[in-house]
């Protein structure tokens, strides 16, 4: 769909710290992917793994990590902040491949949250 089945939530990003990332609303065992952008929201890429259902987060996007969903469809990944991440703030968004060719992908809204010094 168009939509956002998933929803994202995560702490403050202080460099030099841990950050957890959560999803909700995945499926138990689904292996949900943490993706990063330093250039914000808006029309992104349409990665073929995820059968090209679109991003909302814009290029250059890194993978942070995956996490699988437990029993309440929930997946959550810590992610190290780097001290020297030099940029004022990311955009964070999940996703997972579902479905024949990933056809049937879905993702989560994308978050825009300030990189905080501690």
């Amino acid at each position: 769909g168009g939509g956002f089945d998933l929803v994202l939530t995560q702490d403050p990003l202080v460099r030099g710290s841990i950050a957890e990332l959560t999803v909700s609303g995945a499926q138990e065992g689904e292996l949900v992917t943490f993706l990063l952008s330093p250039d914000g929201e808006g029309c992104g890429l349409c990665p073929g793994r995820f059968g090209g259902l679109c991003l909302d987060v814009l290029a250059p996007v890194r993978r942070i990590g995956n996490a699988v969903a437990d029993a309440t469809g929930t997946a959550t990944l810590s992610f190290a902040v780097p001290g020297s991440l030099p940029f004022a703030e990311l955009s964070t968004q999940a996703a997972i491949r579902r479905g024949t060719g990933g056809a049937d992908s879905v993702k989560s809204q994308p978050v825009t949250a300030p990189v905080l010094d501690p």
